[in-house]
C-alpha cells in the first residue's frame, strides 16, 4: 500500500475518519505516520502541533509529529524535509479548559506558514491580519 501525498489526497480518494495514515508528500525522504483530521473545516489537515492545554497546566513539549489531537507536541515542516510550498493553508483551532474561548482560524499567509517551516519570526503583526 502506497502513502498518500497528502491528508487531502486521502480525503480527495474517498472520505475516510480522522486517524492516522502514512504520508509521503512530493521531496519528503521516507514516508511518515501523521494524524489526518478528516471532518473539520472541509477536512485533509494534517496535524503539526497539538497543546491539549488544561488551565494551570504546562507541560513540557515534546518534539515529534503529533499522532493524537488531545497531545502535547509539535514538528516544523522542515523536520520532515517538506518545503513550505507544500504547505498551501495552516489551520488553526485553539482552546482551553480554564475557559470556554475557542480560536478557530486558517490563514495562506506565506509569512506565516514559513514559521510552520522552520520555527523562525518571518512574520510581523500585519501578516495576522492578512490571508484569512
Amino acid at each position: 500500500h502506497q502513502p498518500a501525498t497528502s491528508c487531502k489526497n486521502l480525503l480527495r480518494f474517498g472520505r475516510r475518519p480522522s486517524a492516522v495514515y502514512w504520508i509521503k508528500p512530493p521531496g519528503a525522504k521516507a514516508p511518515f505516520q501523521a494524524y489526518c483530521d478528516m471532518e473539520s473545516a472541509g477536512g485533509g489537515w494534517m496535524l503539526l502541533y497539538a497543546y491539549k492545554h488544561r488551565g494551570g497546566d504546562n507541560f513540557p513539549l515534546v518534539r515529534g509529529l503529533p499522532t493524537d489531537p488531545d497531545g502535547y507536541s509539535h514538528q516544523l515542516l522542515n523536520s520532515l524535509r517538506i518545503s513550505p510550498e507544500w504547505a498551501q493553508e495552516l489551520r488553526f483551532f485553539c482552546t482551553t479548559s480554564h475557559h470556554s474561548s475557542v480560536v478557530h482560524f486558517s490563514t495562506r499567509n506565506r509569512n506565516i506558514i514559513q514559521a510552520a517551516y522552520d520555527g523562525k519570526q518571518h512574520y510581523s503583526a500585519n501578516d495576522w491580519k492578512t490571508g484569512f
